[in-house]
């Protein structure tokens, strides 16, 4: 003991004795724990866990994001990766003392989804205990709307978000959405498919998309951000209700990105517009574009084809990471998603909602028009920067 220290105990006689009790008084408890000052598994009535080391892994899964407010960890809110934490420590993947504390185990999302938007392979990378029957121990611990489908051990320098090459999502939406204003008897046709894909190639490519999502400016570089391809599919059933599939491939996404990318692309069947409308998003003014339901979004798969190119370049034995070879992604779509997209469009009239905003749009902040009036001014400005 120092100087100071003698002098600060000789002044607070008192001081030294609280804390020397305090102890005293933690060691006496019956749930005391010498190392870590808690109770033990065996005080717990808990069966003595197995430590095993370490081992970085992929964690692919899916989820109906419905009843979440988002994939992340948010205090206050319950969020797919709380479930995520619980189930992989009553499994046995997670050790007591990581609980909590992410970390500790290294854990990166591949794919940040917002409330509501789902997925079938969405990718978590982080340390874990590994068991063989692991997937099957944390689905034992995990509601319907939560699956693992596959854990896969991975090099120890795996970072499950930089080293994705890029994305592919899908918006699953109602073809009714998709009604000529003036139309009382639309049918979705092969020729509205083709318009659709013909609008799609507009976004392929490099773009500033400060338009398509918050808090952007046309000046931040963030905002520009590359599609790799857009694709209309046929129509096809669930239930008794007719949808199409737009699959969206490009290397990462804004907030709320595809949701107007979308509603930009209905806006445009809604009114017989043009690609003009698309084009026009792209520069410097700031215009208000209408957002399609978060409802019918689902994030399909992450590509790591860098990451496997790696491992046979290296001849590393680890699995590679093919995410759409993965079993039970479409069993869960056809029995978890699909059903609960149809379900939403039934009871909220998702779609409805969606075109009373189309018909009456805020190309600017201070301003709420016609669609039909917004369209015409945007395409005599488009006809004076041509001249």
């Amino acid at each position: 003991m120092n100087e100071s220290s003698k002098q600060t105990d000789d002044l607070h006689p008192d001081r030294k004795q609280k804390t020397r009790s305090r102890q005293d008084l933690r060691k006496k408890s019956p749930d005391w724990n010498d190392k870590k000052g808690r109770p033990t598994r065996e005080e717990q009535g808990l069966p003595p866990r197995i430590r095993k080391p370490k081992a970085k892994a992929a964690i692919i899964f899916g989820y109906n994001g419905d009843q979440y407010q988002g994939l992340q960890r948010n205090p206050g809110a319950w969020t797919i990766e709380d479930e995520m934490e619980k189930a992989l420590h009553a499994a046995g993947g997670l050790a007591d003392e990581w609980v909590g504390n992410f970390s500790q185990i290294g854990l990166v999302r591949a794919c940040r989804t917002d409330k509501g938007v789902h997925a079938i392979g969405n990718v978590i990378s982080c340390k874990l205990q590994l068991d063989p029957n692991l997937v099957e121990k944390v689905n034992s611990h995990l509601p319907p709307a939560i699956r693992v489908f596959q854990i896969v051990r991975t090099t120890d320098g795996f970072h499950g978000k930089n080293v994705v090459d890029y994305r592919t999502y899908e918006y699953v939406i109602p073809t009714y959405a998709f009604t000529p204003l003036r139309s009382s008897n639309f049918i979705f046709t092969s020729e509205t498919r083709d318009r659709i894909n013909e609008l799609l190639k507009e976004y392929v490519g490099t773009h500033n998309f400060h338009n398509f999502t918050v808090e952007k400016t046309f000046t931040d570089p963030s905002s520009k951000r590359h599609m790799k391809k857009l694709e209309c599919s046929d129509q096809f059933m669930i239930e008794d209700m007719e949808f199409v599939r737009i699959t969206i491939d490009g290397d990462s996404f804004m907030l709320n990105q595809i949701r107007k990318m979308i509603g930009l692309v209905v806006l445009i069947l809604r009114y017989d517009a043009g690609p003009t409308l698309i084009r026009a998003s792209y520069g410097r003014d700031t215009v208000h574009i209408p957002m399609a339901p978060g409802e019918f979004l689902t994030l399909d798969r992450c590509h790591y084809g860098s990451y496997n190119e790696k491992l046979e370049r290296l001849k590393l034995e680890h699995p590679r990471l093919e995410i759409d070879k993965v079993e039970g992604r479409d069993q869960f779509k056809t029995s978890q998603i699909y059903p609960h997209m149809y379900r939403a469009e039934i009871e909220q009239s998702l779609v409805d909602g969606f075109i009373n905003k189309v018909d009456f749009v805020r190309p600017t902040p201070d301003e709420t028009v016609d669609a039909w009036e917004w369209i015409k001014r945007v395409n005599v400005e488009e006809e004076a920067r041509r001249e």
